[in-house]
């Protein structure tokens, strides 16, 4: 989650959650009475047959919060007038990963904390380098933004544009790869570059494993806009998403490992309902499927009610994705399961 802007003692906070977790961590932190500010798009009404969508900022005084596997619902009466939605009438607030939003609210002093426990989450360790013909930059990403951390100048004769660039320039760029790889183990590397560059330094590289870590996309230049074309670009969105899914895939590993070992695992909500009671739980699975199905059944109180609980022990959270084999696996094991402290009867 980033926290874009705070103030304790005002009791505002801009915030932008990046994944599920983030957005059930929210839930469990905005309450009745809370303030959210924030943009979203309505449908607006233009005639008796025609309803157009628009982008609006919109203040609501919270009454109800709903999450959902991969939204949150804010549900009140909005604070402000504006053009095209009075004040006083009833709306909802759409939070999604990537939604940029304020909440302005009394903070104690529990959820103040887990709301910064949360911002400092350490991002994933990804290096970007874009290049071309005769130059390179190395940035590292940073949970807001980047951070330039080389330059290279190669020598290339300059003749016409296309001509490839000299394979001493790629290696001294594989070399810093290489070099920076071995000291900072990074998890993900992204190429960008414009015409062929990428594909042929991809070609020089003769390193498998280190190949493995790299993915590459095209961009305009070896400059620092270039940088942060490589970040708009959905290359960057598809390797945090892959790096989630490692993530939660090694959780389940290692649940069903505890399973076939009948050491420190258990699924079914009764089980884990009861390892919860006695604060034996590390970390809590829970799929997304399952929190579907609980929204429409309308039996979702008691699984929210059990993630509190868990959260009060000092367990650790984690919702799983249906769409990876890691998840579907969950899924068949009623879609809840626990990592344990300590075995219980």
């Amino acid at each position: 989650m980033k926290l874009i802007k705070s103030d304790r003692k005002k009791g505002i906070v801009t915030i932008k959650p990046e994944n599920t977790d983030d957005l059930w961590s929210l839930s469990e932190l905005i309450e009745p009475n809370d303030l959210v500010k924030g943009k979203t798009q309505r449908k607006i009404k233009v005639s008796d047959k025609e309803t157009m969508k628009k982008m609006l900022f919109l203040s609501i005084n919270v009454e109800q919060v709903e999450f959902t596997e991969n939204a949150l619902r804010i549900n009140g009466k909005t604070t402000e007038d504006n053009e095209d939605v009075a004040k006083g009438s009833y709306h909802s607030f759409e939070v999604e990963p990537g939604t940029v939003f304020t909440v302005e609210k009394e903070w104690l002093d529990y959820q103040w904390d887990k709301l910064i426990e949360s911002s400092q989450e350490k991002p994933s360790k990804i290096l970007i380098i874009v290049f071309d013909r005769e130059s390179a930059i190395f940035a590292k990403l940073k949970r807001q933004g980047y951070e330039i951390v080389l330059s290279l100048q190669g020598e290339v004769v300059k003749k016409r544009v296309s001509e490839k660039p000299k394979q001493n320039f790629y290696q001294q760029i594989i070399a810093k790869i290489k070099e920076y790889d071995e000291k900072n183990n990074y998890e993900h590397i992204i190429l960008g570059s414009p015409s062929f560059w990428r594909e042929e330094l991809m070609d020089q590289l003769k390193d498998d494993k280190l190949k493995q870590k790299i993915a590459h996309v095209q961009c305009s230049g070896a400059d620092e806009p270039s940088i942060k074309e490589v970040l708009k670009k959905g290359e960057l969105e598809k390797v945090l998403k892959q790096d989630r899914i490692s993530k939660e895939l090694k959780l389940v590993e290692e649940l069903f490992l505890q399973i076939s070992k009948e050491d420190l695992a258990v699924y079914g909500l009764k089980d884990v309902k009861k390892a919860v009671e006695l604060g034996a739980v590390n970390t809590l699975l829970i799929t997304d499927e399952l929190i579907k199905q609980k929204r429409q059944n309308q039996t979702f109180n008691e699984l929210q009610e059990l993630m509190r609980a868990t959260e009060k022990m000092k367990g650790n959270i984690t919702i799983i994705s249906t769409t990876h084999e890691g998840g579907k696996k969950l899924q068949s094991l009623s879609g809840i399961a626990a990592i344990l402290r300590y075995k219980v009867g």
